[in-house]
């Protein structure tokens, strides 16, 4: 890697260019979200949408000899008939300062035919369990035709202290935690030197008094256990001073490829420096309830001259590494749209114990409960309600949605418009025509049901009209294929209500009559 401060001006005008606004600020000072105002739009979007329901409630609690002991009894339910077996498992975990510890590890509870809204229970025992943090969460699949399942899932959150057992957790991890040296990093080939930068002597040219080039790159492990880079993050550098007091030098930002570069005077004193990533930037914002972002960080020690620090990564176990999955999710989603159309900037509320979720709160946050993290449709479908609300210039249709609301049911052609464009925007973004909730519940989009209920007030319906009117797979009446800009551009250019409303921007604009054919044959009927 050759650094030198031209490449640093020229990476600069790369992330200048990408499309963002204010990159570079620093972050800024956001108000505590507690009691947040505002209308809910896709409240509990998780619940009744998989088929398969799951409640959780502590039955029995105790402490002997210290130790805690109870029951939490789970009772999953069918919401439809199927005639395909449903599996139970569930699983104990306790809370550690960086990561979970699995204290039962995955066990089946059940397998085998359930009735329709006839309650299972599952009383999963816990016994002499130490003073700390725990969850055990029940998860329940039923696999169906092609590739749709159903899923249901809960979380449930207890703390075992030294005289009582209590429901919820009092405090979540630290969100700033250590980084980790990648597999193929060593102490021989980290920390390499070059050239201090700002030495040049050119003529005309005054060369600014920099000592010491910082660079490196971060990185951190996907959903599927791949080395991906943390991209347009802030990077915090400081130092340690003689007084041993954390001293800031400045911020950057990674690019496009997770690298970044600083540099800086070495200042009289310095004992050591740190180096932090964070999940923050002006446009994109994954945070704590507190509204603190989450930050992983190393140090490279008082001999530092400059140089290569290597490849930091967000350790795979961390417990916060999800932060970093939602904060990539909302970077492939804006990414995706600003090639048309800016959507603006997201900030999600997420941490590891949260039951808040999934719902954007107009005009204000995405909340995500600690499990939707592990799906990134389910991440995207709520940046999709936040972009929706930033393109329509502050503005969302009154969307008459009911608590829960299913996929595949009617609900109101303004609900079924706002959920089903969110749910084309994940798919679109993730690039798959199934939508996968973190349930485990899957649906099909592209092979839809036949069965359910039909037409523009229902969600499922709406979404995968959209996904027809995009894609270049033909089926039934839908044999034509549309631009994505130009399915984009009927939604950007006019404040919809519903799908209707859609529809007639699309005639508007111009773009094809016979379109309709790929939504009649989502048994929706525009003419």
């Amino acid at each position: 890697m050759n650094v030198n401060k031209w490449r640093y001006l020229l990476t600069c005008l790369v992330i200048a260019g990408f499309g963002f606004q204010n990159i570079a600020s620093a972050a800024t000072a956001v108000p505590h979200v507690d009691g947040v105002k505002g209308s809910h739009v896709n409240m509990n979007s998780e619940e009744g949408k998989g088929n398969i329901e799951v409640d959780a409630v502590l039955k029995e609690r105790s402490i002997k000899n210290g130790k805690g002991n109870g029951i939490v009894s789970f009772t999953t339910k069918l919401l439809k008939e199927t005639d395909k077996d449903v599996e139970i498992t569930f699983e104990l975990e306790k809370l550690g300062e960086y990561a979970y510890t699995s204290v039962s590890g995955k066990n089946q509870a059940f397998k085998g035919k359930m009735k329709v809204k006839e309650g299972k229970q599952i009383d999963v025992p816990f016994k002499d369990l130490s003073e700390g943090q725990y969850k055990i969460t029940v998860q329940a699949l039923s696999k169906q035709e092609g590739r749709n399942q159903w899923g249901g899932m809960e979380s449930y959150y207890f703390s075992v202290k030294a005289n009582e057992v209590v429901e919820g957790w009092e405090k979540t991890t630290n969100p700033d935690h250590p980084a980790e040296k990648g597999p193929d990093e060593s102490a021989q080939n980290d920390l390499k030197n070059v050239e201090t930068a700002g030495t040049a002597d050119v003529e005309g040219v005054i060369a600014p008094e920099w000592t010491i080039t910082m660079y490196g790159t971060w990185k951190f492990y996907d959903r599927n256990g791949s080395a991906k880079a943390i991209r347009n993050a802030q990077v915090i550098i400081d130092y340690l001073n003689s007084s041993n007091s954390w001293v800031r030098l400045g911020e950057t930002y990674t690019d496009s490829t997770g690298e970044f570069m600083y540099q800086f005077s070495d200042p009289v004193g310095r004992k050591d420096v740190r180096v932090t990533v964070q999940s923050w930037n002006s446009w994109n914002k994954v945070v704590t309830s507190s509204f603190k972002p989450y930050t992983w960080y190393t140090t490279v020690g008082s001999t530092y001259t400059g140089g290569d620090i290597g490849t930091r990564y967000v350790p795979s176990t961390d417990i916060n590494r999800k932060a970093i999955w939602v904060y990539d999710d909302i970077y492939n989603a804006k990414a995706a749209l600003s090639l048309y159309k800016d959507p603006g900037s997201a900030t999600a509320i997420w941490y590891p114990g949260s039951t808040q979720g999934a719902y954007y709160t107009t005009g204000e946050y995405i909340h995500l409960k600690e499990t939707n993290a592990d799906s990134p449709d389910t991440v995207v479908h709520e940046v999709g309600h936040n972009f929706m609300y930033n393109i329509y210039n502050n503005w969302y249709p009154t969307t008459y949605c009911p608590s829960p609301h299913n996929v595949q049911e009617k609900s109101h052609v303004n609900c079924a418009w706002t959920e089903g464009w969110a749910s084309f925007v994940a798919l679109y973004v993730n690039r798959d025509a199934v939508y996968h909730w973190s349930t485990g519940a899957t649906l099909d989009h592209e092979y839809y049901p036949s069965t359910g209920d039909q037409g523009d007030a229902v969600e499922g319906r709406v979404t995968a009209s959209l996904i027809d009117l995009y894609d270049a797979n033909n089926d039934g009446t839908d044999t034509r294929s549309y631009a994505f800009s130009d399915v984009f551009r009927a939604m950007h250019t006019n404040n919809n209500n519903n799908f209707a409303d859609y529809w007639s921007r699309w005639k508007a604009l111009g773009y094809d009559y016979n379109a309709r054919y790929s939504l009649s044959q989502n048994t929706i009927n525009y003419y």
